[in-house]
């Protein structure tokens, strides 16, 4: 049963992985804009003005954003799941540095979570470099399925969570204990 898990295991990383990785130095664009306040998080307004009661949301400050129209002091913003419009004063620029040649150092199955205290949890983010809303908690000893170490100090992790099912996203490889073979 556990070898059949591991050859699972090893397709998902073929089939899924390895495309990715190949394209993670071209995916990435030289900028990318964000959310910038200092005063908290902003709103995000139904048309491009500020009318009471139109807000659809707020975004919090360092949110990547796409920005897709302009409308006179208005950017139409997309973050988060939620698309609309906000003050061009709030949306920063900032250059995006590529991720040159990442390639898989090793594959590891059966890696342990570890942590800097007994309590320690770790975040499975979506992608490299702590992009985007995480996907997901780990607790300290838990074990990954797979995990195939970068060449960029990150890891792909496929985590089998009691919870929620197959959880798969990327963590620091610092985080990860390889397995003891007796």
């Amino acid at each position: 049963m556990k070898t059949s898990r591991r050859y699972l295991s090893l397709l998902l990383v073929v089939a899924l992985v390895f495309p990715l990785v190949m394209m993670a130095g071209s995916a990435l664009a030289d900028t990318e804009r964000f959310v910038k306040s200092s005063g908290g998080p902003v709103h995000v307004w139904a048309e491009p003005k500020k009318v009471p009661g139109t807000a659809l949301g707020k975004l919090k400050p360092g949110t990547v954003v796409t920005v897709s129209d302009k409308s006179g002091s208005f950017l139409k913003v997309t973050g988060e799941g939620l698309t609309g419009w906000m003050d061009w004063r709030y949306v920063g620029k900032r250059d995006v540095m590529p991720v040159p040649g990442v390639y898989v150092k090793d594959v590891v199955f059966d890696g342990t979570i570890r942590g800097t205290a007994k309590d320690s949890i770790i975040n499975i983010w979506p992608g490299m470099m702590n992009r985007g809303k995480n996907v997901m908690v780990i607790p300290v000893g838990a074990v990954v399925d797979v995990t195939l170490k970068m060449s960029n100090g990150w890891s792909w992790v496929a985590y089998n969570s009691p919870k929620d099912g197959l959880v798969t996203g990327y963590v620091q490889t610092k985080w990860i204990a390889d397995p003891v073979i007796p």
